[in-house]
């Protein structure tokens, strides 16, 4: 945004919007910078949904952690899995609060984030964001861990969890190391104040996260579309839980992935 001077505005004229008029913001130096509020309205709007997105995901993940701890057997909790979704759902809220701070503190104030001046600002904010993005990959890195071991139960032939998952670790190794990359952009362009332009790396770190969650979700759908074939050959087509489960998964399947390849928001 370039410093203007404050634009001439006329109350009395029939034309003014006082919803839309331009406020102005001074620099030390004296020059100004002017914007609709509109503008301001809108991004403070998209703030505000964010915001509310992280809370969500905080209170989600602190009551499934709660669920998981008291409900799981003594048995299951010694496993890995349980570990690794222990892990994620921890990494999860931890990730949120971060992100949760960019929008309340001092990144999201209202001068520095119009005005572009960014003159004395701490380091604090800037690590706390870096740890944000970091802490982001390394609960992609858990989810990818947790998701092989469970298609690997899915099918009992050694050939068939071999080749899963053979393929499966090198999707995540892929999603995986394009979003280290992206992780490693965004963290320098956070401190050094500028915005992440995004582009080709981070559009196909998305793609291929997206075809991973619609990988695992395809593994998933076609044992239990097996299964119910098999019901069915047995005389039992009546509709139950593998039924719903069956549709969920094809909805899992589809929904995530276009939400990833055709929404671009800049991770905070």
């Amino acid at each position: 945004m370039s410093a203007e001077e404050t634009s001439t505005v006329d109350p009395a004229s029939p034309a003014f919007n006082p919803h839309s008029q331009p406020i102005t913001l001074f620099y030390p130096g004296g020059t100004n910078v002017s914007l609709p509020l509109t503008v301001y309205d809108f991004y403070k709007l998209k703030a505000l949904e964010w915001s509310i997105m992280f809370a969500v995901q905080i209170g989600a993940c602190g009551i499934l952690l709660i669920l998981l701890t008291f409900l799981t057997n003594a048995k299951k909790r010694k496993t890995f899995l349980h570990a690794c979704n222990m892990f994620a759902l921890v990494a999860a809220i931890i990730r949120a609060s971060l992100s949760l701070c960019y929008y309340i503190g001092p990144f999201f104030d209202t001068y520095t984030y119009f005005s572009g001046d960014y003159t004395n600002f701490p380091y604090t904010p800037r690590y706390v964001s870096v740890a944000s993005t970091a802490t982001g990959l390394l609960l992609q890195i858990v989810i990818h861990i947790a998701l092989i071991i469970q298609v690997r139960v899915v099918y009992t032939s050694v050939k068939a969890k071999l080749l899963i998952t053979l393929l499966a670790a090198v999707i995540a190794l892929l999603s995986v190391s394009l979003f280290a990359i992206v992780t490693v952009q965004s963290g320098m362009a956070t401190l050094s104040l500028k915005a992440y332009p995004g582009g080709p790396i981070y559009d196909a770190a998305k793609a291929v996260l997206a075809a991973s969650i619609c990988f695992y979700c395809l593994i998933f759908v076609l044992k239990l579309g097996y299964a119910i074939y098999q019901r069915r050959v047995l005389g039992l087509p009546k509709f139950g839980p593998i039924q719903i489960i069956f549709t969920v998964g094809c909805q899992t399947m589809i929904i995530p992935g276009t939400h990833l390849i055709f929404l671009s928001p800049v991770p905070p």
